[in-house]
């Protein structure tokens, strides 16, 4: 199989599974307005991506936060919730470049089992579930890490935290509200 071809199946494998994807997330019949299949309350993709992306922008903060005394200082964590945080994401950091080693070499081991001249399609489809379970698992440690800032942090050192995002999204012309203020 030439390279085209091979570009060409992983195209059409891709959006098989996007069309399949986008189908579980149709609207469960007589549910409510943004209530998806997926999630044992109904909570869809939607959903879990505002989550992600809230939680990644507080991730990055508490990254900033962690590298800067004065920013330490400002939000008031204690010697105890620096070393917390600082623990879980070195934790993360490591098991995810883990896991994403293992993503690149199952990646590269599906790019040869596609250029094969007879593709095995249950090696391909097994590999591809191994991908979702690895990907899967960086979204667990994620949260996870997400869970351990939120526990870690007190309601008032919460708040700052959003504060301080807000002000720097509003700085860089950001999003959602800040960017609605500036225009």
């Amino acid at each position: 199989m030439t390279r085209m071809g091979t570009w060409l199946a992983v195209a059409s494998l891709v959006g098989t599974m996007a069309s399949v994807g986008a189908w579980a997330q149709a609207p469960v019949e007589g549910g409510q307005e943004g209530q998806h299949q997926r999630g044992p309350r109904g909570e869809g993709r939607q959903a879990m991506r505002m989550q992600a992306g809230a939680g990644w922008m507080q991730e990055m903060a508490i990254a900033r936060i962690l590298s800067d005394a004065k920013a330490i200082a400002e939000v008031g964590l204690s010697e105890e919730q620096v070393k917390t945080l600082k623990d879980s994401a070195d934790q993360l950091k490591t098991k995810r470049d883990e896991l994403q080693k293992q993503i690149t070499d199952l990646e590269t081991e599906q790019n040869k089992l596609l250029e094969a001249a007879t593709v095995d399609e249950k090696a391909v489809l097994a590999g591809l579930e191994k991908l979702s379970q690895l990907r899967l698992e960086i979204e667990k440690l994620r949260i996870r890490n997400l869970i351990t800032i939120k526990k870690a942090l007190t309601a008032e050192q919460s708040a700052k935290v959003k504060e301080m995002i807000e002000q720097r999204m509003k700085a860089r012309g950001g999003r959602g509200e800040a960017r609605k203020e500036a225009e």
